[in-house]
């Protein structure tokens, strides 16, 4: 009996770690030591160049640039790319120091179609998918301006669309009378961000990606790219905060700080 519950425990926490991890906002990309080293998270690269006891210096790159520098000190967390990433801190248990690198997961919709001619006529099989989250609101339909299908789809909306759903369609029509065909999916995170895609089912191929983010929530997050100078910005005004947090200042001089964090945050 002892036995068999040895093998059951692992067998159980191994399937709620793999259902938690399916449905998880966030994706690990890499973890380490705390030395000096570069994880790979998404399209950025996110490097340790030094660190004591109390602070880990990281610089977060993107094509071979620096566009971001973090200090993270030990058991805290830090969101960088427009809080679509993050840096953590931990301690194991063992009493080894690591960080680890996230990354958000957003909805997004694949779509791809295939297309056969007979007799003059064009059947097109047309698969659409949801990946990574769970999408909001989502509205699916034609444009082919006045054409007339022999096989046609109306325009589909759900309120909800989940991960990993697939939805099918076809159509028919004519050859010689069709000379564009394009599919609209617009769909919502779980924050409120529209997005939108335009497919075109006769080359089955992407043309237009597009993210119109809502106001932001406190607990949300925006996709819009931040400038350079907003991102020194936002060091400059992160390194305050730590320094007045571990290094005592005279008066005058935390007055002068805080000061210059209040003109940032305008």
């Amino acid at each position: 009996m002892e036995k068999i519950t040895k093998l059951i425990i692992p067998f159980l926490l191994f399937c709620l770690i793999s259902t938690a991890s399916a449905s998880s906002t966030w994706t690990l990309t890499g973890c380490s030591e705390i030395k000096q080293c570069s994880i790979p998270c998404d399209h950025q690269t996110v490097s340790i160049t030094d660190f004591n006891d109390d602070m880990i210096l990281i610089d977060v790159s993107e094509n071979g640039s620096g566009i971001e520098t973090i200090f993270l000190s030990m058991g805290t967390t830090e969101n960088f790319n427009n809080d679509l990433s993050k840096v953590v801190s931990y301690k194991t248990n063992d009493g080894t120091s690591k960080i680890a690198v996230y990354k958000k997961n957003l909805p997004s919709f694949s779509v791809s179609s295939e297309s056969e001619q007979f007799n003059g006529y064009v059947t097109a099989d047309i698969t659409i998918k949801c990946l990574d989250q769970d999408a909001k609101n989502v509205v699916i339909e034609l444009d082919s301006g006045d054409t007339e299908f022999i096989k046609d789809f109306d325009k589909v909306k759900y309120k909800s669309f989940g991960e990993d759903k697939t939805i099918e369609k076809q159509i028919k029509f004519e050859a010689d009378k069709i000379t564009e065909i394009i599919l609209n999916v617009e769909w919502e995170d779980v924050d409120g961000n529209d997005y939108y895609r335009e497919f075109d089912i006769l080359n089955n191929i992407v043309i237009t990606d597009y993210v119109e983010p809502k106001t932001v929530k406190s607990s949300g997050y925006t996709i819009i790219r931040k400038t350079r100078e907003e991102i020194e910005q936002r060091i400059f005004y992160n390194a305050i905060t730590r320094a007045l947090q571990h290094i005592d200042f005279s008066d005058s001089a935390e007055a002068e700080l805080r000061t210059i964090q209040k003109q940032l945050e305008q």
